[in-house]
């Protein structure tokens, strides 16, 4: 048996592939809805296989219950702190997670398997206190750079004399497999470890896909705009403006994602008459649809990383920039014919969008 945690629509669209992909296991997937704001009415249940059941789950209730009490208390210190869980301790996670807490009955087996995303989410640290072992599946640009190392785990790495530099998604001993879309280019420290992803397939996306998502499959966007979460506000809508004033000089016809913690209205006030695709839809599952290979404009996005095949990621800050992202904002900001440059720049060498 395959459990998956989900906390984003990425997350959810990759799960139901990867379980697509073993027909002959059964699989439930955990969707955190609350993180995105999902509403359960807007997938389509019915049109899964019966090997696979998605739950809709809520992290207040889940902490509401699970965190009574005194053995409550050592139960989230135990996920906080990361600890690595007895066999006993195992069962009676298992058993009050499963059972109790979300009213499923998973047997405890050996055999199942718990594949996550953010390994270090709450919700995460959480189910890991349930298994011995578990796998992750690719997040975004974080299972491909090293992420800094927050103080108090330098100190603990100095207790320990561990040597490290950075740490990365999947380091912990207990992650056994890291599920890639580009293995070639992950950390080379857990090469032993990193598994290609072969499991998107179009014919399931087509067949299941769009039917559990109720995706219309007719529109056919080949220049998306993807917003992201404010980092700095209202600095995104003076880029995202640029963006279209360089398409509509092109006359090239675009629509904008609007990511799904984001809310629609805020992009209809900014951008009226602009054509915004509904956000509690995967990117990913867009692109699939396009007639001609999607171009996804964005900030700094990780949308459409690994789905190359059937995109073309246009950042205005390339993925290895990252680590410098807030000093570059501040100069941006500071000038904003920097940001027109950039764009030159990242456009150039595009056939379509060369200026």
């Amino acid at each position: 048996m395959n459990l998956y945690v989900c906390s984003t629509l990425r997350h959810l669209l990759f799960s139901l592939l990867k379980a697509f992909s073993q027909p002959d296991k059964k699989s439930h997937i955990f969707m955190i809805s609350d993180q995105q704001n999902i509403d359960a009415a807007n997938f389509d249940l019915s049109s899964l296989p019966a090997n696979i059941e998605v739950h809709f789950i809520q992290r207040q209730s889940i902490r509401a219950t699970l965190y009574k009490g005194i053995f409550g208390k050592l139960l989230k210190l135990m996920a906080i702190r990361n600890f690595k869980s007895s066999s006993a301790i195992r069962e009676h996670v298992h058993h009050a997670l499963f059972r109790k807490t979300l009213g499923i009955d998973i047997p405890q087996s050996p055999e199942n398997e718990l594949f996550l995303y953010n390994e270090r989410n709450k919700m995460s640290r959480l189910f890991r206190l349930a298994f011995a072992e578990y796998s992750i599946i690719e997040e975004g640009v974080g299972n491909y750079i090293g992420i800094k190392l927050k103080k108090s785990e330098k100190i603990i790495d100095f207790i320990f004399k561990i040597k490290r530099q950075h740490r990365h998604f999947g380091d912990d001993p207990r992650c056994k497999n890291i599920y890639l879309l580009t293995p070639s280019k992950g950390p080379k420290a857990l090469l032993h470890k990193i598994k290609p992803i072969n499991f998107v397939n179009d014919k399931i996306i087509t067949q299941y896909g769009y039917k559990f998502f109720k995706y219309d499959a007719q529109h056919n966007y080949t220049f998306i705009i993807a917003t992201q979460p404010h980092v700095i506000e209202e600095f995104d809508l003076i880029v995202y403006q640029k963006f279209i004033q360089t398409l509509n000089k092109k006359g090239i016809p675009y629509a904008i994602k609007v990511h799904p913690r984001e809310d629609i209205e805020y992009y209809k006030q900014a951008f009226p008459g602009v054509t915004l695709i509904e956000s509690k839809i995967p990117l990913e599952l867009i692109i699939f649809g396009a007639e001609d290979k999607c171009r996804i404009l964005s900030i700094c996005t990780s949308a459409g990383t690994g789905f190359e095949k059937y995109c073309t990621r246009l950042n205005l800050i390339k993925d290895d920039e990252l680590e410098s992202l807030y000093e570059i904002f501040d100069d941006l900001m500071k000038d904003t014919s920097l940001i027109d440059k950039r764009i030159k720049h990242l456009f150039s060498d595009d056939p379509i969008l060369g200026v």
